[in-house]
C-alpha cells in the first residue's frame, strides 16, 4: 500500500490522490473481508464434514475435511472436486462408508449455503449470490483456478467502481442542473 500511495502522489494534485487512495483503501478492504470471509467459511465447512465423518468412523476423516474446508476456498465448484477426490479415495479403502461423505458434504454445503455463506459473504463484499457465481464462472474461464478464487474480489471492485461512477454522474448533473437553474432565476430579475 505503501507503494501505491506514493506513486498516486507522484501523479496526482492533492485532492485526486486522496481520492485515489481512498479507492484503494476500500479495495484492499474488499479483498481482505473476501478473503477472511473464506477463511472462516472454510474452517466451519472442514469441521462440518469431520463431525458428520467422525460420527460414521469415515477412514481418512480429518484428511478429507481438511482437503474438504481448502476446496471450500473456491466459492461452489471447489467443494465438488474436493468431494469427488474424497469420493475416490474412500471407496477405494472402505467402500460402505461413502454414504457419510455424501452426508457430510451436504451437511457442510448446507451450512455453508444457508447459514455461514450468505451472512459473511454479503457482509464482506455486497454482491448477491448471482453476482458470486457469475464471478466465478466468469472469471474462471478467463483466469482458470485463480480466476475462480479471485473473481469474487475482482467482481466486488468492478462494483465499487460502477457505483463510484454513477455517484459521480449523478453529483455531476446535480451540480450542472443547480447551476442552471440559478441562471435562469437570474434571468428573470
Amino acid at each position: 500500500m505503501g507503494f501505491f500511495k506514493n506513486l498516486v502522489f507522484l501523479f496526482y494534485d492533492d485532492e485526486k490522490s486522496k481520492k485515489a487512495l481512498d479507492f484503494l483503501i476500500e479495495c484492499k478492504n474488499i479483498f481482505l473481508n473476501y478473503m477472511s470471509g473464506r477463511i472462516l467459511i472454510s474452517i466451519v465447512v472442514g469441521i462440518v464434514a469431520y463431525i458428520v465423518m467422525w460420527f460414521g468412523k469415515v477412514p481418512y476423516a480429518l484428511i478429507i475435511s481438511v482437503m474438504i474446508g481448502v476446496g471450500n476456498m473456491i466459492p461452489y465448484f471447489g467443494s465438488i472436486v474436493a468431494g469427488v477426490i474424497a469420493f475416490i479415495l474412500v471407496v477405494l479403502v472402505e467402500p460402505v462408508k461413502v454414504w457419510y461423505i455424501f452426508l457430510a458434504m451436504g451437511i457442510a454445503q448446507a451450512v455453508d449455503g444457508y447459514v455461514v455463506g450468505p451472512l459473511i459473504l454479503s457482509k464482506s463484499v455486497g454482491l448477491s449470490s448471482f453476482w458470486i457465481i457469475a464471478s466465478v464462472i466468469i472469471m474462471g474461464n478467463i483466469m482458470g483456478t485463480t480466476g475462480m478464487f479471485l473473481g469474487v474480489p475482482i467482481f466486488a471492485i468492478l462494483k465499487l467502481i460502477y457505483t463510484k461512477l454513477i455517484k459521480n454522474k449523478r453529483e455531476n448533473l446535480r451540480i450542472k442542473y443547480e447551476e442552471e437553474k440559478e441562471n435562469n432565476e437570474f434571468k428573470e430579475f
